[in-house]
């Protein structure tokens, strides 16, 4: 049985792999696995290959069966976040000019405040961990060591060791 990241980059070409959930569907598709990289599994389609890019193990989880992926999930900021977010630079006149001219003033100066902060996540231009807000416009931080929705779910054809 696999139960890591590690043995699931284990698996061989011709394991088969049967796909039973899939961004709220149930499904019953069986995939044969045609190459194991590193970062993805491919798996036979027609005359090509389709990836299947492997997350962090944060993001996985596996079971007896098979193994499950999540999306990247959302978490409240810590109150060390909340702070700096709250005592960030904010300058209603200068972002009017701004918004007027075509300038950037207030982008560099909250970029280069975070930045000193150490918390370039707190901007939503981050790659990785990034501010976003809810529905409620409450910022929130996606975080990919926080699972979200489950993804996708497969099932082993067969017990692999």
């Amino acid at each position: 049985m696999i139960k890591n990241l590690a043995g699931l980059k284990k698996v061989q070409i011709g394991d088969k792999l049967r796909l039973i959930y899939r961004f709220g569907k149930l499904l019953d598709e069986i995939k044969e696995i045609g190459k194991v990289q590193t970062n993805a599994i491919a798996f036979k389609k027609g005359d090509g290959l389709s990836y299947l890019e492997l997350p962090p193990a944060s993001l996985l989880e596996f079971t007896e069966k098979g193994f499950k992926i999540y999306g990247i999930g959302t978490r409240d900021l810590t109150p060390k976040e909340k702070e700096v977010y709250d005592n960030r630079p904010i300058d209603p006149k200068q972002a009017e000019i701004d918004a007027y001219s075509d300038g950037n003033t207030m982008f560099y100066r909250e970029k280069s405040y975070y930045q000193e902060k150490g918390m370039m996540h707190l901007t939503c231009y981050n790659k990785g961990k990034h501010m976003v807000w809810d529905e409620n416009n409450i910022p929130k931080i996606k975080d990919p060591a926080v699972k979200g929705e489950l993804n996708l779910e497969y099932i082993f054809e067969k017990q692999l060791k």
